[in-house]
């Protein structure tokens, strides 16, 4: 009987070749199927391991057995699992497996190697930790070391303005707290130490050389924050000015009679000199009141001043920007 028509396995007949089929014909049969399976797994130089699945709660140590296999932990007791380095090498680049947490509860879970350091994104750390449910965290052998897989894509120490109240798995309260330094291991990296910026009652402004230069726009004057400074702090809610902060100003006043600006006015008698109370006296006046002297000053000249009333309650002013409060997270993982 004539050999079927096949590329794929899909292809083959399975009822071919017939039991009456000559011994050459049957040699063919093996020749069509040696040649399908090469065209359905090019490249198969290794064994072809297929979807398995298990679980537990407490550490596990994985096997070179379980590629491509997912691995479901309960982490009550914040287990630490142990990919293999033992047996694999350059040709089992690809080799992988997923981890996924199940349990409701804040713990997380360790991820290292078997020997040597493991890839979280650029860094390569003791081991990772990670703590959301339900997130799969797959682990790839790249032919040297493992990469593992994170579960947040902003960048380490980043901030994400948050409206909700309770603390997402696998972030941190931006408040100052001081993070458990062998649990964070890529923070600790990215940071220098395992303290957290406090963010409190704070808005962020542009460091003043991101990236380079200088804009010297936040000189560290006055209570102002350094600008070069990462997380220098400044500012306050409300300030009371000193006298060297007000606008300069004049109050106009004092003078004398000779300027007649000055609005005031003056009683004189019928007769005879005009008395100060000051002591003394002043020229004498005719029967006309006009005085010794011509014009409206009727012949005297003094001088006067005043003070004015306090205005003010010498009380700080509001100096807060338009604000909306939220909650921030801290990426660690």
């Amino acid at each position: 009987m004539g050999l079927e028509s096949a590329t794929y396995i899909e292809d083959l007949v399975v009822t071919n070749p017939p039991g009456n089929d000559l011994r050459s014909q049957g040699d063919d049969h093996i020749r069509l199927i040696k040649q399908v399976l090469k065209n359905t797994f090019p490249g198969a130089d290794r064994a072809l391991t297929f979807r398995q699945a298990d679980g537990g709660s407490g550490d596990k140590t994985f096997t070179t057995d379980f590629d491509n296999g997912t691995w479901y932990v309960d982490t009550g007791s914040s287990p630490t699992m142990t990919l293999p380095t033992s047996g694999l090498g350059l040709a089992d680049a690809g080799f992988n497996i997923t981890i996924v947490k199940t349990s409701s509860d804040a713990n997380p879970f360790f991820v290292q190697a078997q020997s040597g350091q493991v890839r979280s994104g650029q860094y390569q750390v003791d081991k990772c930790r990670r703590a959301k449910m339900y997130v799969p965290v797959r682990c790839v052998w790249t032919g040297s070391d493992w990469m593992i897989e994170r579960t947040c894509h902003e960048p380490i120490a980043s901030l994400i303005e948050f409206y909700g109240t309770d603390l997402p798995q696998g972030y941190e309260w931006p408040n100052g707290q001081t993070l458990l330094e062998a649990n964070y291991f890529e923070y600790n990296m990215v940071r220098g130490g395992s303290s957290t910026p406090d963010k409190r009652g704070y808005v962020a402004a542009g460091k003043d050389n991101m990236g380079g230069s200088s804009a010297n726009r936040l000189n560290g004057n006055d209570g102002i924050p350094n600008g070069d400074t990462l997380e220098d702090t400044g500012g306050e809610e409300y300030h009371t000015l000193d006298e060297s902060q007000m606008p300069v100003h004049s109050h106009s006043g004092g003078g004398t009679t000779d300027d007649e600006n000055q609005n005031h006015t003056h009683t004189f008698p019928g007769s005879g000199n005009l008395t100060y109370s000051g002591g003394g006296t002043g020229p004498s006046l005719n029967s006309n009141n006009t005085g010794t002297t011509s014009g409206n000053n009727r012949g005297h000249t003094h001088t006067f001043g005043f003070d004015t009333d306090e205005k003010g309650g010498d009380q700080p002013h509001a100096n807060v920007q338009p604000t909306i409060i939220a909650n921030f997270l801290l990426v660690v993982e």
